[in-house]
């Protein structure tokens, strides 16, 4: 992988001080802790990510743009990797939001989320050098889930309302419609249909549409092209779905989008756990259609489409049984020119999440979760071998460098997220990012243990033992008993 040298403003360690001896871990000390994000990760080797701390005296958190270079990280020392000199912060707005960082197609600008001007907006910035971001909307509201496609297009989703005729300009219509609201002295809400709730928010008319963003290089940077697009203009339909979802519920070829949605309207939707993938090109400007439906057959939970690298197979997640959430999750990849849909791995013991093509086309990469742990696994499309790349903790994957080195955020339960890197394979597993090293020096944290047990139906259960900060051995703890807290975690199904 070809190095580089990056721009200025080195990420330092904190000055030298008189530390306190090491402690149990305080909620201070939790909120304390860098929040590290995923990376956007060119072939090159270039891995562009967010992270986050909270500033105590102002009460407010500080999140920030990182670079580092995968091969000049290699290359360092484990004292040079663990001092971040390799590590460049790319943004220097305190207290402000920059994060889902998106790279150009040709890997020179990083395109980003912050409320630096007020809301959510986008702004491009070069890699090469430091400089000023330069903002490239001015929306009346927040937008969020950004997108750089490989062909150049932008998109990103924002809410609007649905409830009326489709609109040139529904985020500006949004926006108006939400302040005549928030200055009229009527709050009163009729509910027709159901759902009305969902977790922490009421339900109304306003609902995540996903827009195309046309962008075109001027000079040595980026600029607009044409007002954003909406793809689901004038669709009682939502896309992102919350609560969770994310940029994961859509995917891009050159010609077309796939979306994860629930069937609009549906009669059943507040029991329902149903969605499907809607096939639609990119070039169909006709409003009220949400484009072809390919998982019409399955009324289980169609989820996480993504697109091969040369648009040509379309994977997704499924499930087959009906308002079941617990249920197997498998990988479907459907063939462009036939129609043709297969699955993959149909009786593999786990489930499948967070899906990622290889470059070359050839294999998925996802994670599962196997014994307690989220592991990075891969498996190949035409012989549907799955190879389970990492053992430990949880990871995460970011994305893949031309030689196939894997880049991917690695937690633990005595550890929060940082960057790491090993091979295609698996093999040779280096952690890139300290963000927490002086931290987690200052605490005694509990020794951890994996214990099974035997539960109902004679069932082998497995559970995690978290001992009392500073207890070594339960058996010379001092006193001669300690507490003990036991978490269940459940569920409707």
């Amino acid at each position: 992988m070809q190095q580089r040298t990056l721009p200025a403003k080195p990420l330092l360690p904190p000055a030298e001080v008189d530390r306190p001896c090491p402690h149990p871990v305080s909620p201070r000390d939790m909120i304390g802790m860098a929040r590290v994000g995923g990376a956007a990760v060119s072939a090159e080797g270039l891995a562009v990510f967010a992270a986050k701390s909270f500033d105590f005296d102002s009460a407010e958190w500080d999140e920030q743009l990182y670079l580092l270079d995968v091969g000049i990280a290699l290359a360092c020392s484990d004292a040079e990797r663990q001092a971040q000199k390799h590590v460049t912060c790319l943004t220097g707005t305190k207290n402000k939001k920059n994060n889902t960082p998106q790279l150009s197609p040709d890997g020179q600008h990083v395109a980003f989320l912050s409320n630096r001007a007020g809301s959510m907006q986008v702004f491009v910035q070069p890699l090469s050098s430091p400089g000023e971001a330069q903002q490239l909307t001015d929306l009346p509201t927040d937008i969020g889930d950004l997108v750089w496609s490989t062909t150049g297009e932008m998109f990103f989703s924002a809410p609007v309302y649905v409830d009326g005729a489709a609109t040139e300009e529904p985020i500006k219509l949004t926006a108006d419609r939400d302040k005549a609201e928030k200055e009229s002295k009527v709050n009163a809400v009729l509910f027709s249909s159901l759902p009305v709730r969902q977790w922490d928010r009421w339900l109304d008319a306003k609902m995540n549409h996903v827009f195309l963003l046309p962008v075109k290089r001027k000079g040595s940077s980026y600029c607009l092209d044409g007002p954003p697009r909406d793809l689901l203009a004038g669709m009682p339909a939502e896309c992102p779905v919350p609560p969770f979802g994310g940029t994961e519920d859509f995917s891009m070829s050159a010609t077309h989008i796939a979306m994860s949605m629930r069937p609009p309207l549906a009669q059943d939707e507040a029991w329902s756990t149903n969605r499907h993938i809607y096939l639609r090109e990119l070039a169909d400007t006709r409003e009220k259609t949400l484009g072809a439906c390919l998982t019409e057959e399955n009324s289980g939970y169609d989820l996480h489409p993504k697109f091969s690298p040369d648009g040509q197979h379309l994977a997704w997640l499924s499930m087959a049984t009906p308002q079941y959430e617990a249920d197997a999750e498998r990988i479907k990849v459907r063939d462009a020119r036939t129609g043709a849909v297969r699955i993959l791995a149909a009786d593999w013991d786990y489930s499948p999440a967070g899906l990622l093509w290889s470059r070359n086309g050839e294999r998925l990469l996802f994670s599962a979760q196997i014994r307690a742990r989220s592991c990075l696994c891969s498996i190949d499309v035409k012989t549907e071998a799955i190879s389970v790349l990492t053992q430990d903790g949880s990871s995460s994957l970011c994305g893949e460098t031309s030689s196939g080195s894997l880049v991917y955020t690695h937690t633990t339960l005595c550890s929060p997220a940082e960057i790491w890197v090993c091979n295609a394979d698996g093999s040779h597993t280096v952690q890139l990012t300290f963000f927490n090293r002086f931290k987690l020096s200052e605490l005694t944290l509990g020794l951890v243990k994996e214990l099974t047990f035997t539960g109902a139906k004679e069932e082998q259960v497995q559970a995690w033992l978290v001992l009392p900060a500073g207890v070594q051995d339960l058996q010379k703890a001092e006193p001669a008993s300690v507490p003990m807290a036991v978490v269940i975690h459940g569920g409707p199904q």
